[in-house]
């Protein structure tokens, strides 16, 4: 372990005797240092404060530091888990399998993020239908690594993406398939979070052929869950079908018939055509944790018999509990926990119960609470149900060690890699009536901001101690019996432990036969699982916000936080400070208060195409941050297509390379660089022919440049009369058919 710096290194006397040894060089005209002298007793003040500050200094603690940094606005970042989308294999027959379903990768547990039924079915044929021609890309998909083009290179309106199935997909149910897409391309797509609004470039159109009104046909199927955005990330396509599938032939009579499914390009076009790696049927996302218990609240209805359903393998196969909230005075919640039973007619209308049902074929269970006759009803209130799952070898361990009702009560957890956001205590609390009720202990950093009334606990990470407060920060809880301590949401995992390689995970780690006996593997990596952030990292993370402004207030402002949109690949970005489109003779007319920001996405075209999607995605991030009196307008690049004609005499060796010089101006005149993303022609900049002349006389093999004239085509430039092209401020410039003529020089 590193020694720490003793900071209190200089002593009052010491700080006295250097600033006095000082003042001949700095202030000759000061001849008095006696101690009477004001001027001295400043330098003895102030060294008086510089030793207490040292001295306070040298003893910041952890805890401290977690407080500055609070004061600050900054908390070190929470542990994050891993995610992975696995691939369950040879499905002999249909089976639903419940959210939170446990897998095990090495030894590594993870959870099923969503509940999904997996189908005895395969995908036998992809075809891409584009240009109205038919390419089958079926032998591609097979290949992890073989990339194709979902809808073509162009990827415009019209083109399809077929999907034919070996048995046809269930009715009524919800169906997912994974989209594995391409992404190394050389601008990554900014990170996404869920708060983040992306507008997608196009609008798909999903169908499958089914039997409908006795006519079969293309019919359009319920798009539930679009994870990829409409093909711009990876991600599930969750969907219902609505009508049975029939068969059908896409590529001719001698085809075989299928079940087919179709996305189908509506409106829009996309930045970068979509490349697809595979298309995965029963694949679902799972997370990196294991959960003992957790729980969730619902809203009271006030109606008779009310009903929750759960598709959670904690509900099915571990132990529910049903808690209802009460007021016992203005400042309290209490939760009183009702029971099961069987049939709910048996029981009057104060009596505090609700009857569990559960659906074998689909593992989901629901809850029914009474009529006010045969069982209360749960008085009309937000969030006023909760329902405890927890599973079954945890029931034993969930009561703690009895309430001491001492003042920083510590208990020890005996499980690894916690995490405390998340955990929920509850203790017993004694009602005016006699009965029991539970009291939530929740969970804080710190009690620093805590008063003697808030029901707050901390968790040290390192030592797995759980300490209630005194009091006076924390309240402390009442001893009311023995094992009145216990735990509500346990949930464990998280780290970098859990980015694991392909192919690891291999078990589902269930009680069902039939679920353990599946066979499961992930063909990509989990990634993203991050540890919690050290005190160290938090305080390097603050200095770089601290330099960043939060406000779009200057041009680099905006162009910096428009490069960092949520979900996009942006090359570049100009932001033009008093302009709005359709000025014209800009900078000398402007326009007061109103900016407008120019954006080039990454593409692998000339000319780099922009959606309506992609501007309405960056106009959504960058207005909240804009300053209120500041208009906004996001707009694509002015194209203006320069072709150059040029005669040039050059060495005899070179009169046959024309294609070089060619390729030097359609490096010089593109917008984006295709060797260094970021650059290209500059917004605005004149095509003067002096650049060109310059570009083409670089060249080995070129003597001189005989004659050399430009043309234009686009909106807003203007030919000048020396030949120079000046564009739009908003302009960038791209190149068209050049016409290069060589001569050798033995021929003049």
């Amino acid at each position: 372990m590193l020694k720490l710096p003793n900071l209190d290194d200089r002593y009052f006397n010491e700080m006295v005797k250097q600033s006095r040894s000082m003042i001949s060089k700095l202030y000759p005209e000061w001849t008095d240092e006696n101690a009477h002298d004001p001027g001295i007793t400043l330098i003895e003040l102030f060294s008086w404060y510089a030793e207490l500050q040292q001295y306070y200094a040298n003893r910041v603690t952890k805890k401290l530091d977690l407080k500055f940094l609070n004061l600050l606005g900054i908390e070190p970042q929470n542990v994050k888990s891993s995610e992975v989308y696995v691939t369950f294999k040879n499905v002999s027959e249909q089976v639903a399998i419940p959210k939170g379903t446990s897998i095990l990768g090495g030894g590594i547990p993870f959870e099923l993020e969503h509940a999904s039924h997996l189908l005895a079915n395969s995908i036998e044929r992809i075809i891409i239908h584009a240009e109205s021609e038919l390419t089958d890309a079926t032998a591609a998909n097979k290949h992890a690594g073989v990339s194709y083009y979902a809808f073509g290179q162009k990827a415009q309106k019209g083109n399809q993406l077929l999907i034919g199935f070996h048995e046809p997909l269930p009715t009524g149910a919800p169906i997912q398939l994974y989209f594995k897409l391409f992404d190394q391309y050389p601008i990554l797509a900014n990170p996404v979070t869920q708060e983040s609004i992306i507008s997608p470039a196009v609008d798909l159109e999903l169908s499958c052929y089914v039997q409908s009104d006795e006519v079969a046909g293309w019919k359009s199927s319920t798009l539930i869950n679009d994870e990829t955005h409409q093909f711009m990330f990876n991600g599930s396509i969750t969907f219902q079908i609505d009508a049975p599938m029939v068969q059908t032939t896409i590529q001719g009579a001698n085809d075989m018939k299928r079940y087919w499914l179709r996305f189908e390009i509506k409106k829009g076009r996309f930045e970068v055509a979509p490349k697809i790696d595979q298309v995965l049927l029963n694949t679902i996302k799972a997370i990196q944790q294991k959960t003992y218990s957790r729980f969730m609240t619902y809203d009271s209805s006030g109606e008779a018999f009310q009903t929750i359903f759960f598709d959670d393998y904690l509900a099915y196969y571990g132990r529910i509990e049903v808690q209802i909230s009460e007021m016992i005075n203005a400042d309290e919640t209490v939760w009183v926990q009702w029971s099961p039973v069987q049939y709910t007619q048996d029981y009057g209308p104060e009596d505090l119960v609700y009857r569990v049902i559960y659906d074998d074929q689909e593992k989901q269970v629901m809850i029914e609470f009474g009529d006010g006759i045969h069982g209360k009803i749960p008085p009309i209130q937000r969030r006023s149900i909760r329902v405890v799952l927890y599973d079954s070898s945890f029931e034993s361990k969930r009561e703690l060690n009895a309430v001491t009702a001492l003042p920083n009560q510590q208990l020890e957890l005996k499980w690894d890699y916690i995490q405390p956001e998340k955990l929920l205590l509850q203790t017993a609390v004694q009602k005016a009536d006699g009965s029991i009720a539970w009291v939530d202990w929740h969970y804080v950093p710190d009690f620093f901001s805590s008063t003697m009334n808030d029901h707050h606990i901390t968790f040290d990470l390192e030592e797995s101690i759980l300490q209630f407060g005194d009091d006076i920060y924390g309240k402390i809880p009442i001893a009311l019996r023995d094992e009145n301590i216990r735990i509500i949401q346990l949930i464990c995992g998280g780290g970098s432990y859990g980015n694991i390689t392909k192919g690891v995970i291999d078990q589902v780690d269930a009680e069902d036969e039939q679920l353990a006996s599946l066979a499961v593997t992930n063909f990509d990596y989990a990634k993203d699982g991050a540890d919690r952030e050290t005190i160290d990292q938090a305080k390097e993370r603050f200095f770089i916000q601290f330099n960043e402004t939060q406000h779009a207030i200057t041009s680099s402002d905006m162009e910096r936080i428009v490069l960092q949109t949520p979900g996009l690949r942006i090359a570049r970005v100009k932001a033009i400070p008093l302009f709005r489109p359709g000025l014209k003779n800009y900078p000398q007319q402007k326009a007061i208060a109103q900016v407008t920001i120019v954006v080039v996405p990454y593409s692998e075209e000339a000319k780099p195409y922009v959606s309506s999607g992609f501007l309405a995605t960056v106009r959504t991030n960058v207005e909240k941050y804009r300053m209120l009196t500041t208009e906004l307008h996001v707009i694509p690049p002015e194209y203006i297509k320069i072709t150059v004609h040029a005669k040039v005499v050059a060495q005899p060796y070179f009169k046959d390379q024309k294609s070089i010089v060619v390729d030097a101006l359609n490096q010089l005149l593109q917008p984006v660089d295709r060797s260094n993303r970021s650059a290209g022609w500059m917004f605005g900049k004149t095509v003067n022919k002096s650049d060109i002349f310059d570009v083409i006389n670089r060249i080995s093999g070129v003597i001189y440049i005989q004659d050399l004239w430009i043309e234009a085509e686009g909106v807003g430039y203007v030919k000048e009369q020396t030949g120079d092209i000046r564009i739009p401020p908003q302009g960038l410039v791209y190149s068209g058919l050049h016409s290069i003529q060589l001569i050798s020089s033995t021929d003049i």
